[in-house]
């Protein structure tokens, strides 16, 4: 499993910038500069950057501290991380009591991960390069009054209903340095390892997972987001300009000004997220395999039974849909003709398909 890297830094923290190349043992070229002081143009750019050939891609904050050992670490967990998950190395005292709640329970019971429903915090992120270009359209959709990098990044991998993973301590701390969005000055984890630790042999303490959930009926749930999507397409006028906003595709939070303006045209999205286990999914939450672990299920709990494979692969795209998609992401497309087969190759990997 390959994994590339970017920092995603500000010429302020040039300093800090240093010391943490040095630390991960990576040169300047993994690095991507703010050019106007945009935390979500910063961020594409570094999601950008991801090596084609990777499998995994890695960004990390410039004031980000960092245990000994990060980066083998991270490449051996994710070769036991589902497909559609991502890695947060960082787990912050504020942002979601849930979460934060699922890591005292964690440390209490000496478990080395908690799984929980969605991302909130940005320092060190790790996903798959596959999802990327999908994501990035997606994000760059949204109808937001802020451009706050992780709060998008976030907002997506919500969408898909992706869970995140988290080790416990974190691998990754927040530096003292002053946020330049304006945000509280409580941004640290809520345990950290040790800058001195290494995140390589947390990745070999045989401590389970604890996953970050609230609910307690049996069956599958359905959770409203903080997201709402358009139901009709319509062209409107949002602080004086033209906005044109695409059903099923333009996507806003429910308190945006252009959501306000126009309630008749959105729609709340909801994500299934599976219910709270009783006593017996207790158990099998106790021997879940750990992220860069194997371990041997409690005997006296029933193995889920395996889902038979597909041989139905889906329609193949149509030349419109990749000629589209291939414009949108800047590349040169043939105006007529029979499009080269590495550009709907690239189509089909950035949307996941099983052709």
């Amino acid at each position: 499993m390959r994994v590339s890297y970017a920092i995603r830094a500000h010429p302020d923290r040039a300093d800090l910038v240093a010391d943490l190349l040095a630390r991960l043992g990576l040169d300047e070229t993994h690095v991507v500069w703010d050019r106007w002081g945009d935390s979500w143009d910063t961020g594409r750019r570094a999601w950008q950057a991801h090596d084609p050939d990777a499998d995994w891609h890695l960004v990390i904050e410039d004031d980000a501290i960092v245990s000994r050992d990060l980066l083998p670490a991270v490449e051996q967990t994710v070769e036991t991380l589902p497909e559609q998950s991502v890695l947060s190395l960082y787990l912050g005292r504020e942002g979601s009591r849930g979460i934060a709640a699922a890591a005292e329970r964690a440390t209490t019971r000496g478990a080395a991960w908690v799984q929980a429903p969605h991302l909130v915090w940005g320092v060190a992120i790790a996903a798959p390069t596959a999802s990327i270009p999908a994501m990035l359209d997606w994000c760059d959709r949204l109808e937001w009054p802020s451009r706050v990098y992780d709060t998008r990044l976030a907002a997506y991998y919500q969408h898909r209903a992706w869970p995140a993973w988290y080790p416990v301590p974190s691998w990754v701390d927040h530096g003292g340095a002053p946020s330049l969005l304006g945000r509280g000055a409580r941004r640290q984890a809520l345990a950290f390892v040790g800058a001195d630790a290494s995140a390589l042999e947390e990745l070999g303490r045989d401590g389970g997972v604890v996953r970050a959930r609230t609910r307690t009926r049996k069956e599958t749930t359905v959770s409203d987001t903080d997201l709402v999507i358009a139901k009709t397409s319509a062209v409107v006028r949002h602080h004086g300009r033209r906005a044109v906003i695409q059903k099923g595709t333009t996507v806003a939070e429910k308190g945006a000004d252009i959501v306000r303006d126009h309630e008749h045209l959105w729609e709340p999205i909801r994500v299934d997220y599976p219910a709270e286990q009783g006593s017996r999914g207790r158990r099998v939450e106790d021997t879940t395999a750990a992220p860069g672990q194997v371990r041997e299920a409690d005997t006296t709990v029933a193995a889920a039974p395996k889902e038979e494979p597909t041989t139905e692969a889906p329609a193949e795209p149509t030349t419109k849909q990749v000629r589209r998609w291939a414009k949108e992401q800047g590349y040169e497309v043939p105006s007529s003709g029979k499009l080269p087969e590495d550009l709907v190759a690239a189509y089909k990997r950035a949307h996941g398909g099983g052709w």
